[in-house]
C-alpha cells in the first residue's frame, strides 16, 4: 500500500512541473553535467565514490562521469556529452537463495551452512556468510550454488579475483549454470574485461532468456563499448520481461539520450522515477532534470530539482543540477546561491567552482570568479578549462602574471584536437599579446 501511495504522489508530483519554458540564445557558461545510469543487484565504482558495500542494497551506487556542457563564448566550454551512471555490476548480481535437500545433492550438513549464509547475507552481516558458505563448500566440494553463493559475497565484499575463481568452480561443476554466468559476466565487467563480460551475459540469456537483469546488465556492458543500438535492444527487453523494473527505464533513457533523442529519454527517465521507491529515486530525479534542462524545459527541470531536494536535503548533486538550471536561464543570483550550497555539502567538487566563478563574472564580481577559479584549480590543476577561465578573468583586472601562468597551464593540459583547436590557438595569442606587453627589463 505504501509503494503505491508513495508512487501516485510523484506521478502527481510530474504532472505537475509546470509550463515548460524554451531557452534562447546560447548559454554563456560552462556546465559540468553528470548523470546516473544504473545496474539492478552487486558492485562497481564511480569516479569519485565507490566503495564495496557490505550490503547488497548499497551496492547500487552509480558510476559517475563528469562532462563538460553548454558552449561557452564568454569563457571556456568544451561541449562533451553528458555522463550517465549506469549501476555498478555490484546492484546488477543475483542474491543468494535457499537451497533444499530435496533438489540438491550436497550433503544436509552443506546445505546447512549454505542456508544459514543466505539468511544473513540477507540481513547484511556479509563476513559471517562468507563463513557460512566456505564452510559449505568444504563439508562438500561438489556443492555448486555454495560456490556461486560464495562468489556473489567475495564481489560485494570487493575481493573480485576471488569471485572469479568461485564463479569458475561452480560453472565447472553446473556449466548450465545460468546466473553463475551472469554472476561471472558482472565480475569481469568490474575488472574491466567488458568482451568476457558480454560473453558470460550472453552464454547466461542463451540458458535462460528471462532473465530482466541480465538483459539490463549486457546492455550496460554493450554501451561502454559503444555499442548503443544493441544496448538499447537489451534494456528494451530487459523492460518487456519485467516492466516495473526500473534500472533498465533508467539506462534506456541514458543511452537514448547519448543518440541526440531527448524527448524519449526523458519518457524513459520519468518512467523510472514513477517505478523506483528506493534511494535511486534521487538519481533518476537528477538524469530527468538534466534531460528537460538540455532540452530547454527549465520551468520542468528546476521543479525536478526541487522535488530531488525534497527527496534528499542535503544532496549537494541536486544543488548542482539547480544551479545549472537557473545557469541556463541566465538566473545568476539563484545559480550562485545553488552553486554555493553544492559547496557546503560538497567542498572538493572543482566543478562547481568553475560554474560558481562563471556566474560571478557575469555578475561583473570578477574577484569573486577568480577566487572560485583558483579554488578548483587547487583542487584539480588538470581541469583546462578553470584555467582558461582563470586566465581570462586574470586579464580583465590586470593580473598579467597570473594570466600567464593560466594559459600557459591551459595548454599543458589540454590536448591539441580538433575540439580544443579554437581555444587552444585563443590561448597562445592571448599568450603572445601578454609577453609583448610585458615592461622591459631595466
Amino acid at each position: 500500500m505504501m509503494r503505491a501511495e508513495t508512487r501516485r504522489g510523484r506521478e502527481r508530483a510530474l504532472r505537475n512541473l509546470g509550463a515548460h519554458t524554451r531557452v534562447s540564445g546560447l548559454l554563456k557558461s560552462f556546465a559540468h553535467s553528470r548523470m546516473y545510469p544504473v545496474r539492478p543487484m552487486i558492485t562497481v565504482s564511480a569516479p569519485s565514490h565507490g566503495r564495496p558495500s557490505k550490503h547488497p542494497q548499497f551496492l547500487l551506487a552509480c558510476v559517475v562521469f563528469l562532462g563538460l556542457t553548454s558552449p561557452n563564448i564568454l569563457l571556456a566550454a568544451e561541449d562533451s556529452p553528458a555522463v550517465m551512471s549506469e549501476q555498478p555490476p555490484s546492484g546488477r548480481a543475483p542474491q543468494p537463495k535457499p537451497t533444499y535437500g530435496a533438489e540438491a545433492s550436497a550433503s544436509s550438513e552443506a546445505v546447512t551452512h549454505h542456508n544459514l549464509g543466505v539468511a544473513l547475507f540477507a540481513k547484511g552481516e556479509v563476513d559471517s556468510s562468507l563463513e557460512h558458505f566456505t564452510e559449505a563448500v568444504r563439508l562438500d566440494p561438489e556443492f555448486a550454488e555454495a560456490h556461486h553463493a560464495r562468489g556473489l559475497v567475495l564481489a560485494a565484499l570487493g575481493r573480485s579475483d576471488e569471485a572469479v575463481k568461485a564463479y569458475h568452480r561452480a560453472l565447472a561443476l553446473h556449466p548450465d549454470h545460468a546466473q553463475a554466468h551472469g554472476s561471472l559476466g558482472l565480475a569481469l565487467e568490474s575488472q574491466g574485461d567488458l568482451p568476457g563480460a558480454i560473453a558470460e551475459y550472453r552464454e547466461a540469456l542463451r540458458l535462460r532468456p528471462d532473465l530482466a537483469l541480465v538483459h539490463n546488465n549486457l546492455g550496460v556492458a554493450l554501451k561502454s563499448q559503444g555499442e548503443l543500438d544493441a544496448a538499447i535492444a537489451a534494456y528494451r527487453e530487459a523492460i518487456r520481461l519485467h516492466p516495473d523494473l526500473a534500472a533498465p527505464q533508467n539506462n534506456l533513457g541514458i543511452a537514448l539520450q547519448a543518440k541526440g533523442d531527448l524527448d524519449g529519454a526523458i519518457a524513459a527517465y520519468r518512467m523510472a522515477f514513477r517505478l523506483q521507491t528506493g534511494s535511486a529515486a534521487l538519481r533518476y530525479a537528477l538524469n530527468l532534470g538534466g534531460a528537460l534542462r538540455k532540452k530547454g524545459d527549465i520551468d520542468a527541470a528546476v521543479a525536478v530539482c526541487h522535488i530531488a531536494l525534497r527527496i534528499d536535503p542535503k544532496s549537494a548533486d541536486a544543488y548542482r543540477e539547480l544551479g545549472l538550471a537557473h545557469q541556463a536561464r541566465e538566473e545568476f543570483e539563484q545559480a550562485a546561491e545553488a552553486y554555493r550550497q553544492a559547496l557546503v555539502l560538497d567542498p572538493e567538487e572543482a566543478a562547481v567552482y568553475i560554474n560558481l566563478g562563471i556566474v560571478l563574472q557575469n555578475q561583473g564580481d570578477l574577484d569573486g570568479a577568480i577566487a572560485a577559479y583558483r579554488r578548483a584549480v587547487a583542487l584539480q590543476a588538470e581541469i583546462g578549462t578553470a584555467q582558461y577561465n582563470l586566465g581570462l578573468a586574470s586579464i580583465a583586472v590586470g593580473h598579467r602574471e597570473e594570466a600567464i601562468a593560466a594559459f600557459r597551464n591551459f595548454l599543458r593540459v589540454t590536448p591539441d584536437t580538433p575540439e580544443t583547436r579554437v581555444k587552444r590557438e585563443d590561448a597562445q595569442a592571448r599568450l603572445l599579446n601578454l609577453s609583448d606587453a610585458r615592461p622591459p627589463v631595466q
